[in-house]
């Protein structure tokens, strides 16, 4: 449990004595993170808002496992069920999906597919894990806990690439087509529901989103709404010219409280999806799919995280401290944002912009920056990184840290509640916005209470974490 500057107090847990003995050795002991929850598909769910409910509350995320993969295209995770899904492979190359204990990264299965021109990312829902494979082209149903494959319906495409389908209310919603199609599956069987071709000359790396029991798309220029049981267009807008987006969109719709945003190459767009109108355009190189979270629009612009209102007027920028410009998927909670990277990972404070966190992607093999893509599970940063491993840094101390100043002596006692067969480990740094968080001591479970005692002095002025194993 990390020890932040004094702010929120965690109601409960500390009585007004040790907390005041907890201000003058260690700084205030602050509540933990409450980020709770699965990362099911791109944005995290189906409406692909980006916003994860909850905050991180000045914790620091420390490395808890690394998993090595066959591959360095190792697509975003998704959490479901207690386990990491990923699916990895290159070009031709032999292609995979494989499932994790959230835990502790331990490979639970792996489903070998063959060779193939590309993966896609996968999905998680109700037990089940669905990805599309390209060239052959196929839509794929696998068990979450088994890797067992339930079923596979093949599809005509140009050897294009898609982002991960979406699953809801018992039917699989997926980009598909030589040119470019949305096609329905019934999520039980694979049975083919509908598959619908859309206005344009064709477009790949999209997915629909859902909303409010409808349907909606964002290619070639037009925002649609379709009908969920047939496909069929309710209402389109026209919203960029030809020169205004790309073959490969790299981006979806991300949608909230009524209203979709989302990004041309030259604006930052809204949509009210009651009124069926354009809203208003904010002019810029954007990229990406913007995130949504409590009043606010975040988007990549020029590289860096630009914030909006709803309405359109510019907030902030996010920019990190190397010159690093970012990528892919957008993480909003409560109090902080998350965003990938040339060099890395940055957590900002969304109160001020200001960097809470550095996680570099910088590796020593090859004296360089890998990628990175990340997800966002039960206090938990999930990374897929270029150098072939999936990385997840955790945020999570399942016990509660107590201060016992009682002792007699020149010494302070750090007591906490232990569970029979576990290991705990102490860990000191005197900068909390840091993952190189120093282990002073490793301690065998002594049921139920463990005490490890520190002389008073300077040197014991710090930030203290807790992990268990």
């Amino acid at each position: 449990m990390s020890n932040p500057q004094l702010s929120t107090l965690c109601s409960g847990r500390f009585r007004i004595g040790q907390l005041l003995m907890a201000v003058a050795f260690f700084g205030a002991l602050r509540c933990e993170a409450d980020l709770v929850g699965d990362w099911s598909t791109y944005g995290g769910g189906p409406t692909h808002s980006g916003y994860f409910p909850g905050s991180l509350n000045g914790s620091s995320l420390v490395l808890k496992w690394t998993a090595p993969m066959p591959n360095f295209n190792i697509l975003q995770p998704v959490i479901g069920g207690g386990r990491v899904f990923v699916s990895v492979g290159w070009y031709f190359g032999a292609m995979s999906l494989r499932a994790l204990d959230a835990n502790t990264g331990q490979s639970l299965w792996s489903n070998e597919l063959g060779s193939a021109q590309a993966i896609n990312p996968p999905t998680y829902d109700n037990g089940a894990v669905f990805v599309e494979m390209i060239s052959p082209s196929a839509t794929y149903r696998f068990d979450a806990a088994t890797g067992t494959k339930n079923w596979s319906m093949g599809f005509t495409s140009q050897a294009t690439s898609y982002m991960a389908p979406i699953a809801v209310d018992g039917t699989v919603y997926a980009a598909t087509g030589y040119y470019t199609e949305l096609t329905a599956y019934n999520q039980a069987n694979g049975s083919q529901q509908f598959s619908v071709g859309l206005i344009g000359n064709g477009c790949d790396a999209w997915t629909p989103a859902f909303y409010n029991g409808k349907i909606y798309t964002w290619v070639n220029g037009l925002f649609t709404e379709h009908d969920p049981f047939a496909g069929s267009r309710n209402w389109t807008l026209t919203n960029a010219t030809s020169s205004e987006f790309l073959y490969s969109m790299n981006r979806t719709i991300a949608i909230a409280d009524g209203r979709a945003y989302f990004t041309s190459t030259t604006h930052l767009m809204a949509v009210d999806l009651a009124q069926k109108t354009n809203l208003w355009q904010v002019q810029g190189s954007f990229s990406g799919t913007p995130a949504v979270a409590n009043g606010k629009v975040y988007a990549i612009c020029d590289g860096l995280v630009r914030a909006y209102t709803t309405d359109g007027g510019y907030v902030n920028t996010y920019s990190g401290t190397n010159g690093s410009s970012f990528s892919g998927q957008l993480i909003v909670t409560d109090d902080v944002l998350f965003a990938a990277g040339d060099y890395g990972v940055y957590v900002f404070k969304l109160a001020d912009a200001k960097v809470q966190q550095y996680i570099t992607s910088f590796r020593t093999p090859c004296y360089c920056y890998r990628s990175s893509t990340i997800s966002l599970a039960n206090n938990t940063l999930y990374i897929a990184s270029g150098d072939s491993n999936v990385y997840a840094y955790s945020a999570e101390s399942p016990l509660q840290l107590t201060l016992d100043t009682s002792g007699s002596g020149n010494q302070i006692n750090l007591r906490w509640a232990s569970e029979a067969g576990r290991t705990y480990y102490v860990l000191f740094s005197t900068n909390l916005y840091t993952s190189a968080f120093a282990r002073i001591s490793t301690n065998v479970a002594t049921p139920p209470i463990n005490v490890l005692s520190i002389p008073r002095g300077n040197s014991s002025e710090g930030f203290y974490r807790l992990q268990a194993q």
